[in-house]
């Protein structure tokens, strides 16, 4: 039984998506941390009591040669006090990319410390866009559900209109909505939507200053040939480009697309057969339904262009070959695992052969086990818990086949988790809730 359940441990650990390790170096009482500034390989000291990135002179020179620093990168001269007390000048500046082992992290907020041979720190500005952190020793552990809601685009969603330069006193004359472009903000076009070459790029702010969308739109010239073939073409590829960031969408039509989490909505649709629009907006301006009044798309026509019963049956037949094709990379020879539809249940299936004994009671425990990790695998957050909420299924189910002694003896267990328990199951969980709400 003890083997029984190591295998189970070592398969799952390795597909625990909710966390990424990342080993530090440790010296003299000091953790540092390999990074890339605007694609240079630098070394930082972690520290998580500077507010800020900081780089000596010697990196600054070295990226402005490069030309991975600009003029419209650099905001102030600062004063800030050093650790033996004295006051020294910087400069705050934005650097434009941290890559934290495949972690990117857009426009953070860094200074440029005026001494040749300062220390490089990996400071507040940018650990604070990881997420949920702890340190293990020299690991660095970090809870892949990041702040991305706070950032789109490498557009940082806290800031107002006048961090990014504008002052509310310029903007009288606007009744209701302040559009401004993406140059004129001095934000980069270099985003994972870059390819598409939108038209209109935009920041939408309200008359307090808040950002309360995001807008990209790509119009297709009149004298195209094809334009309605195309414009689907254009569609469909942003639609698979938004999918591999995040995940399935909430809504999946022919025409539009929504994707949704506590705390955002990111929409895209096509208008007209002439213009695909992406709308990116943070979730208390989606309560407020401002959207629609600034693309021009009502809610009435979102809602009357498809059925229920053909989304819910979209939106299973993504969610089963997303769960299928990460089935399949954990398979192997010895142990099988597939996901099905049944009688409207969502059924995981798991098939494992081992050279000892096995009996009953080894198999229900071995399916408790794989029960409780496979919810921690697709049931991340409660972003994907709504998805597969939404997808109505009746019952989780999960059914263990265990074969053992040279495959001459074989015991199965079969068990539940209704949508009524679900609803109210919290995530995070622990095993133990799951084990609690389990039915045979």
């Amino acid at each position: 039984m003890r083997k029984l359940l190591l295998i189970i441990i070592i398969l799952f650990s390795n597909y625990t998506f909710s966390q990424k390790v990342i080993q530090m170096n440790y010296e003299n009482g000091i953790y540092t941390i390999p990074c890339k500034v605007n694609g240079i390989p630098m070394t930082f000291i972690f520290d998580t009591g500077a507010s800020d990135v900081s780089i000596s002179l010697t990196e600054a020179k070295f990226l402005f040669k490069q030309g991975l620093l600009d003029q419209s990168d650099i905001k102030e001269k600062v004063k800030y006090k050093i650790a033996n007390g004295k006051i020294e000048e910087g400069t705050k500046i934005i650097i434009k990319e941290i890559n934290i082992d495949g972690i990117i992290l857009n426009n953070v907020e860094a200074s440029i410390v005026h001494q040749l041979d300062a220390p490089l720190l990996l400071g507040q500005s940018a650990i604070s866009k990881l997420g949920s952190i702890k340190l293990d020793g020299d690991k660095l552990i970090i809870n892949s559900e990041k702040n991305v809601n706070l950032e789109f685009l490498g557009i940082d969603l806290t800031k107002n209109i006048e961090d990014l330069g504008f002052y509310l006193d310029d903007t009288k004359e606007v009744e209701k909505f302040i559009p401004i472009d993406f140059e004129t903000l001095n934000i980069s076009k270099n985003h994972f939507l870059e390819e598409f070459n939108f038209n209109i790029q935009r920041v939408i702010f309200n008359k307090q200053g808040k950002i309360v969308m995001i807008l990209l739109q790509k119009t297709i010239s009149n004298n195209k040939s094809n334009k309605e073939e195309n414009i689907k073409k254009i569609y469909n590829t942003i639609v698979d480009k938004i999918t591999n960031r995040y995940w399935i969408p909430e809504q999946k039509r022919e025409r539009a697309s929504v994707w949704e989490s506590n705390y955002l909505q990111l929409g895209l649709n096509i208008e007209d057969n002439e213009r695909v629009n992406v709308v990116y907006t943070p979730k208390d301006m989606v309560a407020n339904k401002l959207h629609p009044e600034i693309i021009g798309e009502s809610e009435n026509e979102l809602k009357a262009s498809n059925k229920k019963d053909k989304f819910i049956d979209e939106l299973r037949e993504t969610s089963i070959n997303f769960i299928n094709k990460t089935l399949l990379e954990m398979s192997s020879g010895n142990h099988r695992w597939f996901a099905r539809i049944l009688e409207n249940n969502l059924e995981f299936n798991n098939e494992i052969k081992i050279d000892n004994t096995v009996n009953q009671k080894e198999a229900v425990t071995a399916n408790k086990s794989i029960a409780y990790n496979i919810m921690r695998i697709f049931f991340l957050n409660n972003e994907f818990k709504k998805i597969f909420l939404d997808c109505e299924f009746d019952n989780f189910v999960f059914n263990m086949q265990l074969t053992g002694n040279k495959y001459n003896n074989r015991v199965s267990s079969k068990m539940k988790i209704s949508k009524e328990n679900l609803e109210n199951l919290y995530v995070p969980f622990t095993e133990n809730e799951i084990i609690q709400i389990l039915e045979k």
